[in-house]
């Protein structure tokens, strides 16, 4: 996979509220994940956008301090990540790059706000069932990322609830991945830009 780097401060100024960040790490954990899904990914967030400031809204069990969902700043996050990085800007048909519907960012910040205090995932059962054969029920008690990333995506209107969010693994945010299959049809999800 041949990969063409776009600098942060290059590409900071198109990122919106709702971007999604899709990773490839280097540690056991995103290793087992990528063999899983046979896929170079193994974990992705949202970015969210406060006034000037860039985050990243992921879940995580790797987290400093914390487990479970959480904010970073998005450059002090991408220098310390150790593996690849691609952003893919979330855009609506006929609309500019950036734009987002009314009650998109309302939506966004209340169900990170009811995520905040969740821990991550810790039945491997059901972190397997997003990736194997067998169907999760739905269950947000804990949170893993591509779960999170999928329910702010339902909540949003982006993706339709055909499955529950713990049905999803950082290899569907990727072209042509599952969540493609189900989204609303004038919303989609860009090519990869590679930041990392």
């Amino acid at each position: 996979m041949k990969r063409t780097i776009t600098p942060y401060e290059q590409e900071r100024p198109n990122l919106q509220t709702g971007d999604e960040i899709i990773c490839g790490g280097k540690s056991w954990v995103s290793l087992l994940i990528k063999i899983i899904t046979m896929s170079w990914a193994s974990h992705v967030g949202k970015v969210y956008k406060d006034g000037n400031c860039l985050w990243i809204w992921h879940s995580t069990s790797l987290g400093k301090g914390k487990s479970g969902p959480q904010r970073e700043q998005l450059r002090t996050w991408l220098k310390r990540y150790d593996g690849k990085v691609a952003i893919r800007h979330l855009s609506y048909v006929d609309r500019p790059l950036g734009w987002r519907p009314e009650g998109f960012q309302s939506e966004y910040i209340a169900t990170i706000k009811e995520f905040k205090d969740k821990e991550y995932e810790t039945n491997y059962l059901e972190l397997a069932g997003s990736a194997l054969p067998w169907r999760n029920k739905p269950n947000l008690a804990t949170i893993f990322c591509s779960e999170q990333n999928a329910e702010i995506d339902m909540r949003t209107g982006v993706l339709l609830r055909r499955i529950p969010a713990n049905e999803y693994t950082p290899k569907d945010s990727l072209l042509g991945g599952e969540k493609s299959h189900w989204m609303f049809k004038k919303v989609n999800y860009g090519k990869l830009i590679w930041l990392k």
